[in-house]
């Protein structure tokens, strides 16, 4: 596979960018595989240093490995946001392909100096991992605090609030006789717009491999249930 290096080289020629994307589970990292898969394209997955935390630093890069050679995608692990030079060796170590290095929060002059010497340390270990310093205090928190699902005639919107902005999603009914599990159904008996953490829907989205759809219904009674039908055994609620 072509080294992040010479391909961030060849696309600032070309003018076009590689993707980035932070994952926090299994279910994220096949997602943003599949997408690169379809479009053809390689893909740069990032895990910030809470991220690596939850998911496991060489856990996270077997997984990348295992995908990396089974989907024939070139996939680049970049160790988001490291605040510390022992996160960053530890990401270094388990061979990522390379680390932000952020010690924005620090006076400039100290910043330069301690990233200085975190590249020669780093690229000791793993010489051709890439390393970006960072300037500028952004903060560390990208909490979604708040979720909502408006359904009305003919489409379902999920809208979501956060620290670091808003996004949001519309799904349409969509019938695809050649691959009916990326069909969308819509049933609606009225209009509803329900608001609630989003902590409850991800929860539920890591049960995703186990079935091929998924049914939301929602309620003003009943905030909103999630069920996976599995077929031969039944379902999950």
């Amino acid at each position: 596979m072509q080294g992040l290096r010479d391909l961030l080289q060849q696309t600032q020629q070309r003018g076009v960018a590689i993707g980035h994307f932070n994952i926090s589970d299994l279910v994220l990292l096949k997602a943003v595989v599949a997408a690169a898969r379809e479009l053809d394209v390689p893909v740069i997955v990032g895990a910030s240093q809470g991220e690596r935390d939850f998911m496991g630093v060489h856990e996270i890069a077997a997984l990348v490995k295992s995908l990396r050679e089974e989907s024939g995608v070139s996939i680049f692990l970049n160790a988001d946001h490291t605040h510390s030079l022992a996160k960053a060796e530890e990401a270094a170590k388990a061979g990522f392909d390379a680390v932000v290095f952020d010690l924005s929060a620090l006076p400039i002059e100290e910043n330069v100096r301690q990233t200085k010497e975190a590249v020669v340390a780093l690229k000791a270990i793993h010489p051709p991992i890439l390393i970006e310093g960072e300037i500028g205090d952004i903060g560390t928190g990208s909490e979604i605090h708040e979720t909502t699902i408006d359904v009305s005639k003919g489409s379902i919107k999920f809208s979501c609030q956060g620290d670091i902005g808003n996004g949001q999603v519309t799904l349409k009914p969509y019938d695809d006789p050649e691959k009916p599990e990326n069909n969308v159904s819509i049933e609606l008996s009225q209009g509803v717009s329900l608001s609630f953490s989003l902590k409850y829907l991800i929860n539920f989205t890591k049960a995703s491999p186990l079935s091929g759809s998924v049914t939301l219904r929602l309620l003003e009674a009943m905030p909103i249930l999630v069920e996976y039908n599995m077929e031969g055994v039944g379902h999950l609620q």
